[in-house]
C-alpha cells in the first residue's frame, strides 16, 4: 500500500513510499493496517503535469449515520432486539489540489524587466512568467524586450535599432553642443588625466588667447550616424581639428546663456 508524503509547510506532494504495518492496530483488527506518519496520507495523488504539483488539504465534516443499537431484557440482560439510532460523527475529508509550479522551468519578471528565480508554488501575482531560456536572454540584454498586452515579448530588430539610435542621440545631445566649427564635447579630457568643462573652465582662456592673436586648435566632431555604436574608434573617426574663431567664441557664450535656466520669480497674490 502506498503512502503519499507532502511538505510540512507548503503541503505540496514530495514522494511516494510503501506503508509499513501499524503493529498495534494490525494485531487488534486481525488485518493489515498501514502506519501513516506525520505529513503523509493514503489519499492517492491525481495525475499532474510537469509544471504542476498536487497540494494536500484536509478538513472534517459532520456526517449522520444510522446504527443498530441492541435492546436488552431488563430482567435477563439478554439482547431481545435491535433498533435504529442516528448518530453524528466527524469525518476526515482529504483533497489534492493541482497547483501551478513554475520553479523548475520558468522565471518571473517584474515591470522593470528584472529577472527573478521562482521559489514558491502557485500563481506569481504581480509578475510575468517566462521560460528560462527567454529569461536568460533578458538578463543579458533587457533592452531587447518589452511588455506588451500583459506579456514579455522580444522587440523586432528594427524596433530595437531605432530605440538604441534614439538613446544615442539623446546622449550625444546631452554631452555635445553645436557650433559653426562642428560639435564640441562639453567635458574635455586633459593630458594630465583630469576632466574640464569646456564652457566654464576653458572658454575664457581660449578667448583671451584668440584676442591676443594666437591660433588655438580644438577638437570638433562631425554629425554622427546614431545607428552606429559609439565605440572609441567610431568617435575618433568623427574628430576634426579646427582653429577657434571669434564667431565660435560668440556661439559658446550664447550656449552658456542657453544652459542657464533661471528660476522664475514666485509672484504672490
Amino acid at each position: 500500500m502506498n503512502i503519499y508524503n507532502y511538505d510540512k509547510n507548503t503541503k505540496e506532494y514530495l514522494f511516494t513510499s510503501i506503508a509499513d504495518a501499524d503493529p498495534a492496530e494490525t494485531s487488534k483488527q486481525g488485518k493489515f493496517v498501514p502506519l501513516v506518519p506525520a505529513y503523509a496520507t493514503l489519499k492517492e495523488i491525481p495525475t499532474y503535469n510537469e509544471n504542476e504539483v498536487p497540494v494536500y488539504s484536509s478538513h472534517t465534516e459532520q456526517k449522520t449515520i444510522t446504527e443498530q443499537v441492541p435492546v436488552y431484557d431488563e430482567e435477563t440482560g439478554e439482547i431481545i432486539s435491535y433498533e435504529e439510532q442516528e448518530k453524528s460523527i466527524d469525518v476526515l475529508v482529504e483533497e489534492w489540489t493541482i497547483t501551478p509550479d513554475y520553479r523548475k522551468n520558468f522565471y518571473k519578471i517584474d515591470d522593470s524587466l528584472n529577472v527573478e528565480e521562482i521559489t514558491t508554488i502557485g500563481e506569481q501575482t504581480g509578475f510575468y512568467i517566462v521560460d528560462k531560456a527567454t529569461g536568460d536572454l533578458i538578463k543579458q540584454n533587457p533592452d531587447k524586450f518589452k511588455i506588451l498586452d500583459g506579456e514579455v515579448v522580444a522587440k523586432t530588430d528594427d524596433e530595437y535599432k531605432q530605440e538604441q539610435a534614439q538613446l544615442r542621440q539623446a546622449e550625444f545631445e546631452r554631452d555635445f553642443f553645436l557650433t559653426s566649427l562642428g560639435f564640441i564635447r562639453r567635458q574635455v579630457n586633459m593630458a594630465t588625466g583630469s576632466t574640464k568643462d569646456f564652457l566654464s573652465d576653458l572658454l575664457s582662456t581660449i578667448s583671451m588667447a584668440v584676442q591676443g592673436g594666437q591660433e588655438v586648435p580644438i577638437i570638433t566632431y562631425k554629425q554622427p550616424d546614431f545607428t552606429e555604436e559609439f565605440t572609441l574608434e567610431y568617435m575618433e573617426s568623427l574628430q576634426e581639428v579646427k582653429n577657434v574663431t571669434e564667431q565660435f567664441i560668440q556661439e559658446c557664450a550664447l550656449q552658456i546663456s542657453k544652459d542657464f535656466m533661471p528660476v522664475p520669480l514666485q509672484v504672490k497674490d
